[in-house]
């Protein structure tokens, strides 16, 4: 009989099972969400708390933690610049800093607001 590998759905909140602490011995004690995940392969995306970028792991290395409250869903970080992709914000962010733009810069032809 084959076992099937457990599937851990997008938002689910995780920490290292006792072979992935094992194994990865620097991420034991820390919990994380899990972010992405492929469907025939056994890895799974997890972002751990305080880290920036979600790290892969064999499904067998964590394990699903119960908690109270969800935790907000995060935004994917977004580059202004597409070359060097380095100066990363959230989607929000970037929005706020164009309406903030578009405020104190209005297109020709247009009056501007006083503050």
């Amino acid at each position: 009989m084959v076992k099937r590998a457990r599937r851990f759905p997008i938002g689910t909140r995780v920490q290292m099972s006792k072979l992935g602490a094992v194994r990865c011995p620097r991420s034991a004690d820390k919990t994380g969400t899990v972010v992405g995940g492929g469907n025939l392969t056994n890895v799974v995306w997890v972002l751990f708390d305080g880290n920036r970028t979600a790290t892969p792991l064999y499904r067998g290395y964590i394990k699903a933690v119960a908690y109270s409250q969800p935790k907000p869903a995060q935004e994917p970080p977004v580059s202004i610049s597409p070359n060097d992709g380095i100066f990363l914000i959230t989607r929000s962010e970037l929005l706020e800093r164009r309406r903030l733009r578009r405020k104190h810069h209005p297109p020709p032809g247009q009056p501007t607001s006083s503050i």
